[in-house]
Protein backbone atom coordinates (compact mmCIF):
# COMPACT_ATOMS: atom_id res chain seq x y z
CA UNK A 1 0.00 0.00 0.00
CA UNK A 2 1.27 3.30 -1.00
CA UNK A 3 1.09 6.57 1.32
CA UNK A 4 1.70 9.99 -0.34
CA UNK A 5 2.63 12.69 2.25
CA UNK A 6 3.08 16.24 1.79
CA UNK A 7 6.98 17.59 1.04
CA UNK A 8 9.08 18.67 4.16
CA UNK A 9 10.29 22.24 4.65
CA UNK A 10 13.70 21.44 3.40
CA UNK A 11 12.50 19.21 0.76
CA UNK A 12 10.80 22.47 -0.75
CA UNK A 13 13.78 24.84 -0.31
CA UNK A 14 15.47 22.40 -2.71
CA UNK A 15 13.05 21.19 -4.97
CA UNK A 16 9.83 19.49 -6.12
CA UNK A 17 10.51 16.29 -4.47
CA UNK A 18 7.88 14.01 -3.12
CA UNK A 19 8.54 11.42 -0.61
CA UNK A 20 6.68 8.20 -0.89
CA UNK A 21 6.13 5.89 2.00
CA UNK A 22 5.81 2.05 1.78
CA UNK A 23 3.11 0.31 4.44
CA UNK A 24 2.61 -3.26 4.43
CA UNK A 25 -0.41 -4.35 6.24
CA UNK A 26 -0.65 -7.55 7.71
CA UNK A 27 -3.09 -10.15 6.48
CA UNK A 28 -6.24 -10.31 9.28
CA UNK A 29 -6.95 -13.90 10.13
CA UNK A 30 -10.94 -14.94 9.34
CA UNK A 31 -12.60 -17.82 10.76
CA UNK A 32 -14.19 -19.32 8.05
CA UNK A 33 -18.09 -20.48 7.82
CA UNK A 34 -16.49 -24.00 8.41
CA UNK A 35 -14.98 -23.52 11.43
CA UNK A 36 -17.76 -21.62 12.93
CA UNK A 37 -20.46 -24.94 11.84
CA UNK A 38 -17.62 -26.75 13.74
CA UNK A 39 -17.87 -24.93 17.21
CA UNK A 40 -21.99 -25.06 17.11
CA UNK A 41 -21.70 -28.56 16.39
CA UNK A 42 -19.18 -29.21 19.26
CA UNK A 43 -21.04 -27.02 21.50
CA UNK A 44 -24.42 -29.07 20.64
CA UNK A 45 -22.88 -32.26 21.14
CA UNK A 46 -21.67 -31.18 24.46
CA UNK A 47 -24.97 -29.82 26.00
CA UNK A 48 -26.83 -32.72 24.49
CA UNK A 49 -24.12 -34.90 26.26
CA UNK A 50 -25.06 -33.10 30.03
CA UNK A 51 -28.70 -33.41 29.85
CA UNK A 52 -29.03 -37.21 29.09
CA UNK A 53 -26.04 -37.61 31.62
CA UNK A 54 -28.29 -35.69 34.24
CA UNK A 55 -31.63 -36.93 33.41
CA UNK A 56 -30.79 -40.49 34.05
CA UNK A 57 -31.16 -42.11 30.52
CA UNK A 58 -28.80 -44.50 30.99
CA UNK A 59 -24.96 -43.15 30.20
CA UNK A 60 -24.56 -42.37 33.98
CA UNK A 61 -24.30 -46.45 34.64
CA UNK A 62 -21.13 -46.16 32.70
CA UNK A 63 -19.22 -44.90 35.05
CA UNK A 64 -21.43 -45.78 38.01
CA UNK A 65 -20.67 -47.86 40.74
CA UNK A 66 -21.26 -51.32 40.63
CA UNK A 67 -21.49 -53.86 43.42
CA UNK A 68 -21.44 -57.61 42.19
CA UNK A 69 -22.24 -60.30 45.15
CA UNK A 70 -20.76 -63.74 44.38
CA UNK A 71 -20.93 -65.09 47.85
CA UNK A 72 -21.41 -68.72 48.02
CA UNK A 73 -24.73 -69.62 49.08
CA UNK A 74 -25.81 -70.41 52.92
CA UNK A 75 -25.15 -73.96 54.18
CA UNK A 76 -27.37 -75.49 56.51
CA UNK A 77 -25.49 -76.40 59.36
CA UNK A 78 -27.56 -78.41 61.92
CA UNK A 79 -31.15 -78.13 62.36
CA UNK A 80 -32.55 -79.64 65.70
CA UNK A 81 -36.24 -79.80 67.65
CA UNK A 82 -36.59 -77.39 70.90
CA UNK A 83 -38.10 -79.18 73.79
CA UNK A 84 -38.27 -75.85 76.21
CA UNK A 85 -40.94 -73.23 76.05
CA UNK A 86 -39.86 -69.76 76.71
CA UNK A 87 -42.34 -68.67 79.21
CA UNK A 88 -40.67 -64.97 80.48
CA UNK A 89 -37.84 -62.85 78.98
CA UNK A 90 -36.66 -60.06 81.52
CA UNK A 91 -34.87 -56.67 80.68
CA UNK A 92 -32.06 -55.52 83.15
CA UNK A 93 -30.04 -52.75 83.28
CA UNK A 94 -26.15 -52.70 85.31
CA UNK A 95 -23.95 -49.65 85.64
CA UNK A 96 -20.73 -51.16 86.22
CA UNK A 97 -18.23 -48.35 87.39
CA UNK A 98 -14.57 -50.52 87.27
CA UNK A 99 -11.61 -49.14 88.40
CA UNK A 100 -7.95 -50.77 87.30
CA UNK A 101 -4.82 -49.61 89.56
CA UNK A 102 -1.29 -51.08 90.14
CA UNK A 103 0.13 -50.85 93.76
CA UNK A 104 1.05 -47.76 94.24
CA UNK A 105 1.55 -46.43 90.94
CA UNK A 106 -0.89 -43.31 90.91
CA UNK A 107 -3.76 -44.37 88.85
CA UNK A 108 -2.84 -41.53 85.93
CA UNK A 109 0.22 -42.85 85.45
CA UNK A 110 -0.86 -46.96 85.43
CA UNK A 111 -4.56 -47.87 85.47
CA UNK A 112 -8.00 -47.69 84.14
CA UNK A 113 -11.51 -46.40 85.19
CA UNK A 114 -14.45 -47.03 83.41
CA UNK A 115 -18.32 -46.54 83.36
CA UNK A 116 -20.00 -49.27 81.68
CA UNK A 117 -23.50 -49.07 81.21
CA UNK A 118 -25.32 -52.63 80.10
CA UNK A 119 -28.47 -53.51 78.98
CA UNK A 120 -29.42 -56.73 78.74
CA UNK A 121 -32.51 -59.80 78.39
CA UNK A 122 -32.48 -62.85 80.67
CA UNK A 123 -35.07 -65.90 79.25
CA UNK A 124 -36.90 -67.92 81.79
CA UNK A 125 -37.88 -71.52 79.93
CA UNK A 126 -39.49 -74.64 81.19
CA UNK A 127 -38.58 -77.76 79.93
CA UNK A 128 -40.79 -80.22 78.41
CA UNK A 129 -38.26 -83.25 78.03
CA UNK A 130 -38.80 -84.09 81.29
CA UNK A 131 -42.62 -83.90 81.51
CA UNK A 132 -44.70 -86.26 83.94
CA UNK A 133 -47.34 -88.21 82.56
CA UNK A 134 -50.38 -86.71 83.50
CA UNK A 135 -52.35 -88.54 86.40
CA UNK A 136 -56.08 -87.89 87.36
CA UNK A 137 -56.86 -86.20 90.72
CA UNK A 138 -59.86 -87.60 92.98
CA UNK A 139 -61.86 -84.38 91.05
CA UNK A 140 -61.75 -86.03 87.36
CA UNK A 141 -59.49 -83.58 86.73
CA UNK A 142 -55.79 -84.17 84.94
CA UNK A 143 -52.59 -83.27 87.00
CA UNK A 144 -49.76 -82.26 84.69
CA UNK A 145 -46.00 -82.12 86.51
CA UNK A 146 -44.06 -79.68 85.02
CA UNK A 147 -40.21 -78.81 86.13
CA UNK A 148 -39.39 -75.41 87.40
CA UNK A 149 -38.13 -72.60 84.88
CA UNK A 150 -34.77 -72.44 84.84
CA UNK A 151 -32.58 -69.24 83.49
CA UNK A 152 -30.57 -68.95 80.48
CA UNK A 153 -27.41 -67.17 80.15
CA UNK A 154 -27.81 -63.04 80.09
CA UNK A 155 -27.23 -61.25 76.60
CA UNK A 156 -26.41 -57.64 76.00
CA UNK A 157 -28.11 -55.42 73.49
CA UNK A 158 -25.26 -53.67 71.61
CA UNK A 159 -27.55 -50.49 70.56
CA UNK A 160 -28.25 -49.82 74.28
CA UNK A 161 -24.78 -50.80 75.96
CA UNK A 162 -21.80 -48.26 76.21
CA UNK A 163 -19.44 -47.09 77.79
CA UNK A 164 -20.35 -43.81 79.73
CA UNK A 165 -16.39 -42.66 80.28
CA UNK A 166 -13.30 -44.17 80.21
CA UNK A 167 -9.82 -42.49 81.87
CA UNK A 168 -6.59 -44.49 80.86
CA UNK A 169 -3.51 -43.89 82.75
CA UNK A 170 -0.44 -42.49 80.71
CA UNK A 171 1.40 -45.97 80.75
CA UNK A 172 -1.87 -47.97 79.53
CA UNK A 173 -2.00 -45.02 76.59
CA UNK A 174 1.38 -45.76 75.26
CA UNK A 175 1.21 -49.80 75.41
CA UNK A 176 -2.45 -49.41 74.02
CA UNK A 177 -0.31 -48.27 70.82
CA UNK A 178 1.26 -51.77 70.49
CA UNK A 179 -1.86 -53.68 71.08
CA UNK A 180 -4.29 -55.00 68.54
CA UNK A 181 -7.31 -53.88 70.93
CA UNK A 182 -6.58 -51.09 73.62
CA UNK A 183 -10.17 -50.29 74.96
CA UNK A 184 -11.73 -53.73 74.74
CA UNK A 185 -14.78 -53.50 76.74
CA UNK A 186 -14.85 -57.08 77.64
CA UNK A 187 -13.83 -56.96 81.65
CA UNK A 188 -16.66 -54.44 81.85
CA UNK A 189 -19.26 -56.33 79.92
CA UNK A 190 -18.50 -59.89 81.94
CA UNK A 191 -19.06 -57.94 84.95
CA UNK A 192 -22.33 -56.38 83.67
CA UNK A 193 -23.34 -60.03 82.65
CA UNK A 194 -22.85 -61.59 86.62
CA UNK A 195 -24.54 -58.48 87.76
CA UNK A 196 -27.33 -58.80 85.53
CA UNK A 197 -27.92 -62.74 85.62
CA UNK A 198 -27.40 -61.70 89.55
CA UNK A 199 -31.01 -59.45 89.64
CA UNK A 200 -32.48 -61.82 87.61
CA UNK A 201 -32.32 -65.13 89.75
CA UNK A 202 -33.57 -62.74 92.33
CA UNK A 203 -36.60 -61.53 90.94
CA UNK A 204 -39.88 -63.01 89.74
CA UNK A 205 -38.94 -63.88 86.14
CA UNK A 206 -38.69 -67.69 87.32
CA UNK A 207 -42.46 -67.15 88.60
CA UNK A 208 -43.50 -65.28 85.68
CA UNK A 209 -42.38 -68.19 83.12
CA UNK A 210 -44.02 -71.05 85.15
CA UNK A 211 -47.41 -69.03 85.04
CA UNK A 212 -47.02 -68.04 81.64
CA UNK A 213 -46.89 -72.07 80.66
CA UNK A 214 -49.41 -73.54 83.12
CA UNK A 215 -51.68 -70.89 81.04
CA UNK A 216 -50.43 -71.98 77.70
CA UNK A 217 -50.95 -75.77 78.79
CA UNK A 218 -54.08 -75.08 79.96
CA UNK A 219 -55.39 -72.92 76.71
CA UNK A 220 -53.92 -76.22 74.56
CA UNK A 221 -56.17 -78.51 77.03
CA UNK A 222 -58.92 -76.57 76.07
CA UNK A 223 -58.89 -76.56 72.92
CA UNK A 224 -58.86 -80.20 72.35
CA UNK A 225 -61.63 -80.43 74.79
CA UNK A 226 -59.65 -81.70 77.22
CA UNK A 227 -60.62 -79.95 80.15
CA UNK A 228 -60.52 -79.37 83.08
CA UNK A 229 -56.39 -79.47 83.32
CA UNK A 230 -54.04 -78.73 86.13
CA UNK A 231 -50.13 -77.73 86.02
CA UNK A 232 -47.35 -78.10 88.91
CA UNK A 233 -44.22 -77.80 89.44
CA UNK A 234 -42.82 -80.49 91.83
CA UNK A 235 -38.70 -80.69 90.30
CA UNK A 236 -36.11 -78.51 92.02
CA UNK A 237 -35.51 -74.90 90.77
CA UNK A 238 -31.79 -74.57 89.75
CA UNK A 239 -30.53 -71.45 89.25
CA UNK A 240 -28.86 -69.62 85.86
CA UNK A 241 -27.40 -72.35 83.46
Amino acid sequence: MLDERPPRTESARTGDAREIVVRVDQPRRRIGLGGVVAVAVLALVGAGAFVLWSSGFGLGDLFGTKTVDRSAPVLVERLRNRTEFRGATGTFSATVDLETSHGIVPTFIAGSHTIYSGVGDVDAIVSLRGIAAATASPDGSLVLTLPHATLERARLDPKLSHVMSRDRGLGDRIGGIFSDSPTSDRGVQRVALRRIEKAAAQSQLRAKAEHSTARMIRSLAHAIGVDPVRVRFAAPVSTAR
